[in-house]
């Protein structure tokens, strides 16, 4: 979940630590807890479809708040519904108020995603009006929060009581640490600077009154009782979870640890390259041992792992814009140590066209077929299919005519399977093409999902006048996956007409 403050900085929220914790004053370590649905209490197919429907139902909750755009408000510890209330969204910065900018906190940001769910459009109808609580069992009456009653006037299923005692004693000491943070030196004392800073700051977790004026008032030791919800209160929801337990983890026990040692007779090798003036060239091609690498700022690359021997090192560039264009090209003998790391340093000069180049204008052009299958278990699968053809125009000159990337608008199949394309082209010295092409599966709750199930990745060079194809098969071979997709590419590398 992205949090955005009123000055437009952006904050990540991250899950709750995954490993145990000891806080000061702990007896024992503070386990992690796991929830999932309520136990099955057989082996027939009825139990099967209901722990499925709630597993899907808790992940659904997870997805919307991963795509939940809101803001931290303290007030959300006092009244935990304040994220379902219009009137304390925050509208103003970049994104907007799309009427998911909600004002939440901690265990509140979930309640808030549970009561979303009728306005995503990927939930299910029987998810509408979803009820958290229900009617209370033992374990909820002896809690020591208990659940706010659905019989009472105020009723917010989901939430938890907490008493004006209660809640005041909670004030008290949160006062006192932020009094106490603030300082004690002359001039806070002289300005009364800790008790401004902590009025203003309590006042805005009991009241939402968080202004200048709400520092020279203690309006906050008048709290009335409050609904919210923490999150070991919500534990106590019957949906979209109903069991929960401490997680198990395995005693600590020593284990022998493998780590990779340098093979045998290999070395690293640091090549720098530059021009006749011996200036360092930026972005220079640098081929060795069948390996390729490009120099960075300095006009330096490093390459690990080179056999040990007599190896030849050339590099190249191209200078000037299209069509008069350069090519640089330089080489050099090294003999690389078998280990520690060998240095070398490759002028370039300027190399003319070979025989077999041509410094002309060239394209590669591309026909693609995508489709896609959304599998679905309960209803029927979706499937749907595109196809089109582009054209990459390729010329010897600037790296922007050498070395292009194109990317296919995304293709969405049922509204939450999506394969991404992309291709990067790179124009060789000799008139061949290097194609890379890129696909991606994704599936989700909506087409602009980022949860990646399937990815693959396939190269070939082509010489001029030379035609290739490429195939991708790809699977969501996870929990409740199915989905596929098929694409097919054809290139071909020729002169521009």
């Amino acid at each position: 979940m992205d949090d955005m403050d009123p000055a437009g900085r952006s904050y990540e929220i991250r899950s709750f630590n995954p490993d145990p914790a000891r806080c000061e004053g702990d007896v024992g370590l503070t386990r992690p807890t796991l929830i999932s649905p309520r136990l099955p209490a057989d082996d027939g197919d009825a139990e099967r479809i209901r722990v499925d429907h709630e597993a899907a139902l808790a992940r659904q909750v997870a997805f919307v708040v991963d795509g939940m755009e809101g803001h931290y408000r303290f007030f959300g510890y006092s009244d935990g519904s304040v994220g379902l209330d219009l009137s304390k969204h925050w509208g103003a910065g970049p994104r907007g108020d799309d009427g998911r900018n909600h004002a939440t906190v901690c265990s509140s940001t979930i309640w808030t995603a549970a009561k979303s769910l009728r306005g995503w459009p990927t939930a299910p109808a029987r998810w509408e009006n979803l009820t958290l609580e229900g009617e209370l069992e033992a374990e909820d009456l002896a809690y020591a929060d208990a659940p706010v009653d659905l019989g009472t006037e105020r009723a917010i299923d989901g939430l938890y009581h907490y008493g004006a005692e209660e809640r005041r004693a909670a004030a008290e000491l949160l006062y006192a640490n932020i009094y106490d943070g603030v300082g004690g030196n002359f001039v806070h004392w002289a300005s009364d600077a800790q008790d401004n800073y902590a009025n203003q700051i309590v006042n805005c977790f009991a009241s939402d009154h968080c202004n200048q004026e709400d520092r020279n008032n203690d309006h906050w030791r008048h709290t009335e009782d409050a609904n919210a919800v923490s999150p070991d209160d919500l534990l106590l929801w019957d949906a979209p979870w109903g069991h929960n337990e401490p997680l198990a983890l395995r005693p600590a026990q020593y284990r022998q640890a493998y780590t990779w040692q340098r093979k045998e007779g290999e070395g690293d090798l640091l090549v720098k390259v530059v021009d006749p003036d011996a200036n360092p060239v930026v972005g220079a091609d640098v081929y060795v041992a069948g390996r390729y690498g490009r120099t960075d700022e300095l006009g330096k690359v490093r390459f690990l792992g080179v056999p040990a021997g007599s190896e030849e090192v050339s590099a190249m560039t191209w200078t000037g814009e299209a069509p008069s264009v350069h090519l640089l090209t330089g080489s050099t003998t090294v003999s690389v140590a078998p280990s520690g790391l060998t240095s070398a340093t490759i002028v370039l000069g300027e190399r003319q066209p070979g025989p077999n180049e041509i410094n002309e204008p060239q394209e590669m052009i591309v026909n693609y077929a995508i489709s896609a299958t959304d599998d679905e278990w309960i209803a029927g699968n979706e499937h749907g299919e595109t196809s089109d053809t582009f054209v990459v125009r390729l010329a010897h000159g600037a790296d922007s005519l050498r070395h292009v990337i194109h990317e296919l608008e995304p293709f969405c199949v049922g509204d939450e399977v999506v394969v991404k394309v992309d291709f990067v082209f790179d124009l060789l010295t000799d008139n061949q093409v290097e194609t890379i092409a890129r696909v991606k599966l994704y599936e989700g709750t909506s087409c602009d999902t980022n949860d990646l199930e399937d990815h693959e990745e396939q190269e070939q060079t082509l010489g001029l006048d030379e035609s290739g194809h490429l195939v991708f098969d790809l699977e969501n071979s996870g929990f409740g996956g199915g989905d596929t997709a098929h694409v097919d590419i054809a290139l071909l590398n020729q002169l521009t007409p």
